[in-house]
């Protein structure tokens, strides 16, 4: 399929190119989410990540892999995207005013709705990297060393970040209280 969509591109196939895109869309605006945690300004980052794949088409490598390119280009814009947000805020916390309210903790009654959450806030406790990694790794479906390319580093330096990210995780489900999951 790749060597397919490269030949598409090349030849600016629109029809391959759209086919590809329905095929990647959800992924990537999925992937794109973890970063900016906006739906819509995800789904900007991955139509801003298309339209300059598109435009770079005639430049592409012939051993570049395109998925790793598109998931490489749709990180560095949601980083760019959560970098601009974090400036926005900075500024408007100049002039936001404290009003004293506290957020109260939700009750500890465990579901599976609750354990997913859980699960979701251990993945976020992740360093940047492993937290990355993981989720190019189980939740996208790449390759170490597609992961490898994506992130810029070595596929070594991906099975490090993996092993750390799964060993922290196992941890916290070790640490988890079984019991609270009986029906």
């Amino acid at each position: 399929m790749a060597a397919g969509i490269k030949g598409s591109l090349r030849d600016s196939d629109i029809a391959g190119f759209e086919s590809f895109y329905r095929e990647s869309y959800a992924g990537l605006v999925k992937f794109a989410s973890t970063f900016v945690r906006d739906t819509a300004v995800a789904q900007d980052v991955v139509q801003e990540s298309f339209a300059r794949l598109w435009q770079r088409r005639s430049t592409l490598g012939p051993t570049e892999s395109m998925r790793a390119y598109l998931y490489k280009s749709v990180r560095n814009r949601a980083l760019n995207a959560v970098r601009d947000q974090n400036l926005r805020s900075v500024r408007q916390s100049e002039y936001a005013v404290d009003t004293g309210q506290t957020v109260v903790a939700a009750t500890d009654e465990v579901d599976a709705k609750q354990l997913n959450e859980r699960l979701q806030a251990w993945i976020e406790m992740l360093p940047t990297r492993q937290r990355e990694a993981l989720l190019l790794s189980r939740f996208e479906g790449l390759s170490h060393a597609e992961i490898a390319d994506v992130m810029g580093v070595s596929p070594r330096t991906v099975n490090n970040h993996l092993v750390g990210a799964l060993k922290f995780i196992r941890n916290k489900i070790a640490a988890f209280e079984p019991r609270h999951l009986a029906v």
